[in-house]
């Protein structure tokens, strides 16, 4: 693994057509940690 800056990281991000999903809380109402780079035409 190699550390890069952010603006280096979102030009890979932008480039790579992804969008990131996430979830607040559970379906049980608790905080959620869950978390994905997905395609954007998903």
């Amino acid at each position: 693994m190699e550390e890069i800056e952010w603006e280096e990281f979102f030009e890979i991000f932008d480039d790579s057509e992804l969008a990131f999903l996430h979830q607040d809380e559970t379906s049980r109402g608790k905080e959620s940690r869950f978390s994905r780079f997905v395609n954007r035409e998903s």
